[in-house]
């Protein structure tokens, strides 16, 4: 597939936005690699639930795993629970009625995934309110490693333009760009042919020229097929406690938020292809592994000259010893060796003797220790 015919979907909401994305993994990742489309993201609403699973499964697929979030971005200081206004309210102004705005961050590489990993931990501890949220300090402390982009609609960028504020649009995009850096912030373009969309278009167009914005094109992906749309309406109803017969429910616009074809994508964007092609140079771009099969248990100390595996067995004939006044019979030296020979193998030397260290400590300060269940 040549660059000109290629896409790659960097906004994708997994079973894992909860209630609100209706795409599950093994489904989604087959779809792509029928599509025979590079790679795929996952940009979950404000976790990283799924990267391990979506991670491992998008390579069995033979695609190419890009891990991301959307976040949740809190208007102030995520340390400010308060609903915030930057004009009078409404559909217009900041989302989640005035607790949150939206930002898309993909990791680049294992920096960029542990810093990622960090600011959905801290986005929760420190800043939920509503949702999890980070802010300008979290981001600019763990920004390294990180792709960012404007987001959807409900983004602080497009949030001030629907409001008519281009000036402050315009810094708030300034300001991101120093954070991440000229060549990691990107302005994200969705078009699903819906009015809060295109009345901000030509203004968010006009802003990336100005500040030199590379463009990027996503669709806000919910679902795998067209066809699923139905499915997601009723999953959307689940999450509002409504039913389908309501016509007041919450519900999506239209049923374009699936996985569309580079094709159709291309013709989507066709007088901004540039926004198609920088999908797959950031594809390119990240490139993270997870961490599998490794003995992440702590070192232990021991003495020189000795290893985990011989100190354990040394400390482990020493209290046989002394248990048994030092006449040990055949067969509990026999168990012994048995058992010592199964925690070798298994790799949990240290784990073993990290637990002795511990309960020696305990005994040693008067805490009773007794066996765990």
């Amino acid at each position: 597939m040549s660059a000109d015919q290629g896409f790659v979907h960097l906004h994708v909401h997994t079973e894992y936005s909860m209630l609100d994305g209706a795409a599950r993994v093994d489904e989604l990742v087959t779809e792509v690699a029928n599509q025979k489309m590079p790679a795929i993201a996952i940009t979950d609403h404000g976790n990283v639930f799924g990267a391990y699973e979506f991670h491992k499964k998008a390579i069995k697929a033979g695609v190419k795993p890009i891990i991301g979030i959307e976040a949740y971005v809190a208007p102030e200081s995520r340390f400010e629970k308060k609903r915030v206004k930057w004009a009078d309210g409404g559909e217009d102004d900041v989302s989640g009625g005035g607790a949150y705005t939206h930002m898309t961050l993909l990791a680049e590489d294992n920096v960029g995934l542990s810093n990622l990993f960090k600011l959905s931990s801290l986005a929760s501890l420190e800043g939920y309110y509503y949702k999890p949220r980070m802010d300008r300090d979290l981001l600019s402390k763990y920004a390294k490693g990180i792709i960012a982009t404007t987001g959807c609609p409900g983004g602080e960028i497009q949030t001030r333009l629907r409001m008519g504020a281009f000036k402050e649009a315009k810094a708030a995009a300034s300001e991101l760009r120093d954070i991440f850096g000229a060549e990691n912030f990107y302005l994200e373009i969705m078009d699903h042919g819906i009015d809060i969309e295109t009345r901000v278009k030509a203004d968010l167009l006009k802003l990336g020229k100005e500040l030199g914005l590379p463009l990027l094109a996503t669709n806000d992906l919910h679902y795998t097929h067209h066809a699923d749309a139905a499915s997601h309406e009723a999953l959307l109803c689940v999450q509002s406690g409504s039913t389908l017969a309501d016509p007041k429910r919450f519900k999506f616009d239209n049923n374009e938020f699936y996985l569309k074809s580079a094709q159709e994508m291309r013709t989507l964007f066709a007088e901004i292809p540039e926004a198609c092609d920088n999908t797959l140079l950031i594809a390119e771009r990240c490139n993270v592994t997870m961490r599998e099969n490794e003995n992440l248990l702590p070192q232990y100390p021991v003495p020189k000259g000795e290893s985990e595996d011989s100190w354990l067995r040394s400390e482990s004939n020493r209290g046989l010893r002394e248990r048994l006044g030092g006449n040990v019979e055949a067969s509990y030296q026999e168990r012994l060796d048995y058992e010592l020979e199964v925690m070798i193998k298994m790799g949990f030397p240290g784990y073993f003797l990290v637990v002795s260290d511990l309960c020696s400590h305990a005994r040693s300060v008067g805490i009773r220790v007794g066996p765990g269940r």
